[in-house]
């Protein structure tokens, strides 16, 4: 965010409380401090109302006239001119709070009640009207538009419209007056507020008759505000309400102390929260369990550890306090070990094409010492190989040129084809993974020019040079044929159909798809390809919003016309910064400010679909090279020194993926403002932005996977991927084999075991199962836990000690699980392919306890 930056507006602050009315309550101003890149941090305002409300009041007309108090108000105003909506505050003349974008992230403001967001996007400026969705968000700590926590309450989350002239519907027949049109200019920071306006009519409400959980959106509604074309500005307001069954808060359990051991007492305690989220005093409280077998508890919280699991507790006030009661769940171990409890009736499928690589088939071609692989073999287990990166952004499948970019001098070679039969490049790769069971994802470059000759010199960047450049280097590429055309011109559908046509089969081979990226890294294209794209007006030229949407549904739709079955990849963006802007910091977008670039994108893509009747994005596609860092360096960097604590941050580095309790501590992390976790994250702009578009990491490293640090880190990302439900993933090879001595055998070691505890730890084809079972680990700072069951009906477990000495797994034996025995499979230090060590089985305490050895992952085979 850029302060004093006008940008769109798209989620509106709202807030409220459920208290009577205090005389005394006041508005303060509100202040927005910066942030790293997006988004406004909290302000403070003080606030009072008989029920959940949210504001924005507009002042054009006298303060008596609002439905709420005057010192309340906030001012959201139209700018048809800057195609904006901004926002002013009602006692001021200077704009005090930065506009918001069309996806960016929710505005709050804590109150001591209730806190709400008003979410809208797709904002649209036609004629004399401007629409929107509009939603609302859950941002408390309990339920929302509910008085008893269960059922929806009939009154609904009310989004009132505060009165002002001009027309908004909310379908094809309700219409009413909410907004005071402003003819003249808006009040200057001098002159006065313009008297051109009109007089308030009316009020309307919209309803939401939903229960929100916290967190959750309510369905969005489309709305039309009515702006006559002639008028430049309009003013409107909102109040938001809603019911709440804890108006004066909730109980928190406190888990910090850690797990119980059998045999010994605790005292558990809890604290309480106002409904603002503030440490309130906490009443006379009463505690209870639903799992005495696994502890039992004290009414006054006294818990006595009985067997290894994991125990439910509850805590609620003695007496009514209008506050929400707390549950928690807590580990109770045999000793100082980890409880890792499984739970075979929660099921989810878990994608055959987690397990993937880039350039896979790439392996023994080349000699020691030459890259991706320095003449290692990789393993046959993969069951995706990626042809992507740098050099396919202009690769031309007619003759197999490329150009190495910011690589290698910008020049064009043959680099990943010697030969210059049409395709071969593509055509080997898919071939030779086709022979190994493995699908294969083909970048498909939407660069405008491709390489052209295989000259092998340095090309310069210049933008003054870069008609001849293009004109001597280079040749067009298109989507599909138009007129006009240059001669040569490269066309990505014929690309497609030629795939398509020599390997039909693939058509109907779920294990061999062939699967389409949409080239590669868009948000470093200015620096990666500067030779093709050169800078623009003295400035590099990056990427926008819309003109790289636009270029993606071009070659999207041309993709699908070539072979409609395909499932296209897209963006690929290098970093979180590309999910977030698309390349364009410290600058915002010019038509979008600072909205996060992936919720503009998936809102996009599914307006395309709507337009042209089929799906043009499958799966959302990123990089994820971990932020995290030592004073060291990156845990990706294998040139510096592996210490404890390098070690120590990069097996941590995968919980960033999911634990939403857990900070890196990186710029990513201060981007987020707060955990990253990134997975979830990207589930919930898909769930709001485009249902039903799934998930993939095409490039992904953790860092030294010649080292037992990068082995288990490797095998950590494994079992998350699969369990958090991702569609694809594939492992970039970014080791550095000379610190191994030039040897990538040595390089890969721990990576390449990690990929067989999950699909041949026994070196004859035993695979983790095609079904995740729900796993928690009662400490995930010291050990991991993945479990599934295959179709013969075995359960695989996949544990991973973190430590570096032997630490005690207990896995409690429950009703869905009752297996007699385990067999083990370990990976550790000096040992980097699986090996198989002493079984397993039920001890007399009803559980199996498995001495985990330091710095370890093993593969346990339980047996019915």
């Amino acid at each position: 965010m850029v302060l004093g930056r006008d940008i769109t507006l798209t989620r509106f602050l709202d807030f409220g409380d459920k208290r009577p009315p205090l005389a005394t309550d006041t508005f303060r101003s509100v202040n927005f401090p910066r942030t790293l890149a997006h988004g406004l941090e909290r302000g403070d305002v003080r606030f009072a109302s008989a029920c959940a409300c949210a504001v924005f009041a507009a002042c054009s007309q006298p303060p008596s006239a609002l439905p709420v108090r005057a010192e309340t108000a906030i001012t959201c105003v139209i700018d048809r001119s800057h195609v904006s909506v901004r926002c002013l505050d009602s006692r001021a003349t200077t704009l005090t709070a930065p506009s918001v974008d069309t996806s960016g992230s929710a505005i709050t403001l804590t109150l001591h009640g209730v806190d709400v967001a008003i979410e809208t996007s797709e904002i649209e400026f036609r004629d004399d009207r401007v629409t929107f969705a509009l939603a609302v968000r859950n941002l408390i700590g309990q339920r929302l538009g509910t008085i008893n926590g269960d059922s929806a309450d009939p009154r609904g989350v009310h989004v009132d419209f505060v009165p002002a002239p001009a027309s908004l519907s909310t379908g094809s027949e309700t219409t009413f007056t909410v907004a005071t049109v402003i003819v003249d200019s808006l009040r200057s920071q001098s002159g006065p507020q313009s008297s051109n306006t009109h007089s308030a009519t009316a009020r309307a409400s919209l309803r939401f008759p939903e229960m929100l959980d916290s967190g959750a959106v309510s369905q969005p509604v489309r709305v039309a505000l009515s702006v006559p074309a002639t008028s430049q500005r309009a003013q409107f307001a909102i109040v938001v309400r809603a019911p709440v069954q804890h108006p004066l808060g909730w109980l928190r359990v406190v888990t910090s102390a850690g797990q119980a051991i059998i045999g010994t007492t605790r005292t558990l305690s809890a604290t309480q929260r106002d409904a603002g989220g503030r440490v309130a005093p906490a009443p006379p409280l009463a505690w209870r369990t639903t799992t005495e077998s696994i502890a039992t508890l004290s009414p006054s919280g006294k818990l006595t550890g009985v067997r290894a699991g994991l125990a439910r507790v509850t805590v609620e006030c003695t007496s009514p306090c209008g506050s929400h009661p707390d549950s928690a769940t807590l580990a109770v171990s045999a000793g100082n070990g980890v409880t890792l409890a499984l739970d075979p009736r929660a099921r989810a499928p878990i994608s055959r094409f987690v397990y993937g690589m880039n350039f896979i088939t790439d392996d023994g071609v080349e000699t020691t010492g030459v890259p991706p692989w320095f003449g290692a073999t990789v393993p046959h287990i993969a069951t995706l190989n990626r042809i992507g990166g740098n050099r396919f952004s202009a690769y031309n499948w007619r003759n197999n040129f490329s150009n190495a970019g910011s690589d290698y001098r910008f020049q064009n070679d043959r680099y990943v084809e010697r030969t210059t039969t049409t395709g071969e490049a593509i055509h080997r790769r898919i071939f030779e993974a086709s022979m190994r069971g493995a699908a294969t994802m083909v970048t498909v470059p939407m660069l405008p020019f491709v390489a052209a000759n295989d000259q092998e010199i340095p090309l310069d960047t210049l933008a003054a040079t870069r008609a001849k450049r293009m004109r001597e280097h280079f040749v067009p590429n298109r989507a599909g044929r138009t007129l006009g055309d240059a001669p040569g011109t490269v066309y990505q559908d014929q690309f497609v159909q030629w795939i398509d046509s020599a390997f039909p089969k693939a058509r109907t081979d779920a294990t061999r798809a062939i699967f389409f990226s949409l080239d590669n890294e868009p948000d470093i294209w200015h620096a990666t390809h500067r030779a093709i794209m050169s800078d623009t007006l003295g400035a590099e030229r990056k990427q926008t919003y819309d003109v790289y949407t636009e270029t993606s549904i071009a070659f999207a739709r041309a993709i699908k016309r070539a072979r409609p079955q395909s499932l296209i990849f897209a963006p690929a963006v290098a970093t979180y910064a590309g999910v977030m802007n698309l390349g364009q910091h410290p600058s915002v977008d010019p038509q979008h400010g600072s909205a996060p670039f992936f919720e503009v994108f998936l809102d996009k893509m599914r307006v395309a679909e709507g337009d042209w009747g089929t799906r043009l994005l499958d799966v959302l596609d990123l990089h994820w090279y971990p932020a995290s860092h030592t004073r060291g360096g990156g845990i990706t960097n294998d040139w510096v020194p592996q210490d404890s604590a390098m070690i120590e941050t990069r097996l941590q580095a995968p919980r960033s993926l999911w634990d939403s309790t857990y900070d890196e501590k990186s710029w990513v992390s201060e981007a987020t403002e707060g955990p990253v976790a990134l997975i979830p994250r990207l589930r919930a702009m898909v769930a709001k932005h485009y249902r039903g578009t799934r998930l993939s990491i095409s490039e992904y490293y953790f860092g030294r996977g010649g080292d037992i640090s990068g082995g288990l880190a490797q095998a950590d990302v494994l079992g998350i991927f699969g369990r958090e439900g991702l569609f694809a993933a594939t492992l970039w090879p970014h080791a550095a084999a000379e610190v191994y001595g030039n040897s990538g055998t040595r390089a890969y070691a721990y990576i390449f075991g990690a990929f067989r505890l999950f699909r041949d730890y026994d070196g004859a084809g035993g695979t983790f199962g095609d079904v995740a079972i729900d796993a928690r680990s009662s400490d995930p700072a010291r050990a991991s836990v993945y479990a599934s069951v295959r179709a013969d009906g075995k359960m695989i477990v996949i544990v991973i000690n973190k430590t570096n000495a032997e630490l005690r797994a207990d896995i409690p034996v429950t009703s869905g699980l009752q297996p007699k025995s385990a067999q083990v499979f370990t990976m550790r230090h000096g040992l980097p392919s699986p090996v198989r060590g002493p079984d397993l089985s039920v001890n007399a305490g009803g559980y199996l306890s498995f001495p985990m050895p330091a710095f370890s992952a093993s593969t346990l085979v339980l047996d019915p």
